[in-house]
């Protein structure tokens, strides 16, 4: 059984070989497999392709996700990258600085937008055609012509609901749009998604086996259980059957607690849900009684424990997750949320290899 096999068995709750290995992962931690710093990825995106595959190769995965190339900034507004103070920033034509890499080189910082809903609505957003023909989608062809099916490739295209609205609107105001402006906010994220469906179709075209969907924000870390309900399930469910009747997998991610919501994430139509992470109180064993029957369950061991557990605690971590998710089909080992950038080389590929050696 090879690694699209396998994972594709897992998300259709059939028998696997073994347990399939497909962590959280971008060119964050991926760009250390190239000794260079995320800066230097945010200038060059397309260092963050190479990057990911060299991940893949030395570690082994069965799969990755990888994004279309506009979704770096330094695409959305012809943005050029400048070194100020040893610090990089992007700035536009009118040589204002709207992104800067933090300190630590670890991370994007947005000058907030704070658009108008009604601006928002009416800027549109780029087709299948218009992805393709302007290239942001060459170099995921070419990445997935390098792979030759070696791997299960995902293409990247979240953001159908909370995640957008806190980039255009700000955490605090996109709160307050749920409780003072739903309506609007319907057609925002009714908006948000068509535009998720288009880069999904352009993912299709260059042949990527699945879709990922999801905002962080959307967490019942921050929104309740009702909210998710309202506001989110829709546009998942409307997604998720778009991007089936292109043939495509598809799974949902959201982070920090997603415990109170298990549930009404299955009930979005998705193939698999992640990443369960052990940080926001997920625990596999609850999710594999509640929703195992009906959905595969992504997740695994603590990005805390790649970052700064010893062997024998990673260990531990790996074998739990397997004795409480992985002894029946569905399951997919991951990990909690991204690959932290620091998490030691040699703990990740530990990881692996413990999962792919582990008594299934």
């Amino acid at each position: 059984m090879n690694s699209k096999e396998r994972i594709i068995n897992a998300m259709e709750l059939r028998e696997v070989d073994r347990i399939p290995i497909f962590p959280v992962i971008t060119f964050i931690h991926a760009s250390r497999l190239l000794n260079k710093k995320v800066s230097e990825i945010v200038a060059n995106p397309d260092l963050c392709y190479e990057a990911l595959y060299r991940a893949w190769e030395y570690y082994g995965f069965d799969g990755f996700e990888v994004p279309a190339l506009n979704e770096f900034v330094i695409f959305q507004e012809k943005l050029k990258a400048e070194i100020y103070n040893d610090e990089l920033r992007l700035v536009n034509n009118a040589g204002k600085y709207l992104y800067k890499v933090s300190e630590d080189d670890t991370e994007i910082a947005l000058e907030k937008l704070e658009m108008e809903i009604t601006a928002i609505l009416n800027q549109g957003y780029p087709d299948k055609a218009q992805l393709i023909n302007k290239g942001f989608m060459d170099p995921v062809y070419q990445l997935i012509k390098r792979i030759n099916n070696r791997a299960f490739i995902t293409g990247h295209a979240p953001g159908q609901t909370l995640n957008s609205l806190v980039k255009y609107r700000g955490s605090d105001q996109a709160i307050f749009d749920l409780l003072e402006n739903p309506d609007l906010t319907h057609k925002l994220f009714n908006h948000f998604t068509d535009a998720s469906i288009e880069l999904g179709k352009a993912f299709a075209e260059v042949g990527a086996d699945a879709i990922y969907i999801g905002d962080a924000w959307a967490s019942a870390s921050i929104i309740s259980p009702a909210m998710f309900s309202e506001f989110c399930v829709p546009y998942y469910s409307k997604a998720a059957k778009a991007f089936h009747g292109m043939g495509l997998k598809v799974y949902l991610h959201i982070c920090g607690n997603s415990a109170p919501i298990l549930e009404m994430m299955a009930d979005t139509g998705v193939d698999a849900i992640e990443p369960l992470d052990p940080l926001g109180g997920v625990k596999l064993s609850d999710a594999k009684q509640r929703v195992g029957n009906r959905v595969c369950l992504k997740g695994g061991i603590s990005t805390l424990t790649l970052l700064n557990g010893k062997e024998e605690e990673i260990k531990k971590e790996v074998l739990e997750s397997i004795e409480q998710a992985g002894k029946t089909p569905g399951f997919i080992f991951g990990t909690g949320d991204d690959i932290p950038r620091d998490a030691p080389v040699k703990s990740v590929k530990f990881m692996c290899e413990l999962v792919k050696n582990s008594n299934y």
